[in-house]
């Protein structure tokens, strides 16, 4: 007898719902995404892409769709209060020891080059799809949205973030761990904005990663396109 294809659903089309449905379809999946939003994208600044990720960018094709919004890096450095380097990480070492390399990107660059990559694949991504109930048996799951349409699946991920429905039907005495007392400010600037203000910034203004260590603090600048 033929393999029987397996449906796979997940709910959450954010960064870790799309690597899921990427690598399921690779598999020989049939995959669908319900995603709650209207629109795909996502919110935030840059993110870091080490070896063991960028290795899957590269195999599903990630790496070309992102194209130069997709940053190599050089080197990590950690800068002291003393204005001098404290620790240095040479990035294209690593890559020779890894075989893969080190990669900076903005996140909606980054979720958009899995949303593309996805898609390719054949990937069946449904949004405006928010999931409200859920039964399942040793058989199968079979969701329902806000919109009363239902799916059914050989099997369900729940990849729908901290406030997860999946996570809380399938464990609903699991508290999330209570929010740390660490802020973290974060924000992009163009390159002609921070030489226009500070023009000896253009000796940091490198493909590198660099981290200044205070009291209890630090900050961290990176560059998150090649332009």
């Amino acid at each position: 007898m033929p393999p029987v294809e397996l449906h796979v659903g997940i709910v959450g089309a954010g960064l870790g719902g799309l690597a899921a449905a990427i690598a399921l379809k690779r598999g020989g999946a049939k995959v669908t995404i319900l995603e709650a939003t209207t629109e795909l994208g996502e919110i935030g600044a840059g993110i870091q892409i080490f070896p063991n990720v960028s290795r899957y960018l590269i195999r599903w094709g990630v790496d070309e769709i992102i194209g130069d919004d997709l940053v190599e890096v050089d080197e990590v450095r950690t800068w002291g209060l003393n204005g001098e380097v404290v620790t240095r990480v040479d990035s294209k070492r690593v890559k020779r020891i890894c075989g893969f390399p080190h990669y900076i990107a903005r996140r909606d660059h980054f979720h958009a080059g899995l949303t593309e990559s996805a898609t390719r694949h054949g990937v069946n991504i449904i949004v405006g799809a928010r999931v409200n109930s859920l039964e399942y048996s040793p058989d199968s799951v079979t969701v329902t949205t806000t919109k009363a349409d239902s799916y059914r699946f050989d099997l369900l991920v729940g990849a729908d973030g901290i406030r997860s429905f999946v996570r809380q039907q399938l464990f609903p005495k699991v508290t999330p761990r209570a929010p740390s007392k660490v802020a973290a400010y974060r924000g992009v600037l163009t390159r002609e904005e921070i030489l226009t203000k500070a023009p000896e910034a253009k000796s940091v203004l490198t493909n590198t990663m660099d981290m200044w260590t205070g009291l209890q603090s630090f900050v961290a600048a990176d560059q998150e396109d090649s332009r």
